[in-house]
């Protein structure tokens, strides 16, 4: 059942590990940094809590897909500003 759920997020999920490495690439450390941390302690533990509170492991579970996806959506926003930002910068 977990890599059933899990592993829809995955793609979602990896656009935060390529988000940061572009961050990185870009050198903007803080706002990778902030994105993996936000990623783990802000969004993925308080949902996987209230996932295992509200369903047990299959809450978890899908707290997890959740979790990935939320942070994929805000990762691809945050990459997109700063490549926008760069590039207009680059362009003067």
């Amino acid at each position: 059942e977990y890599l059933h759920l899990v592993s829809l997020g995955y793609g979602l999920a990896g656009l935060v590990l390529v988000a940061s490495q572009t961050m990185n690439a870009l050198h903007r450390p803080l706002p990778a940094a902030t994105l993996n941390l936000a990623r783990t302690v802000g969004v993925t533990i308080p949902f996987a809590l209230a996932g295992h509170y509200l369903g047990g492991i299959h809450g978890v579970f899908i707290s997890i897909l959740l979790a990935g996806a939320a942070c994929g959506v805000i990762a691809w926003i945050a990459m997109t500003k700063i490549v926008s930002h760069e590039s207009q910068r680059l362009a003067m």
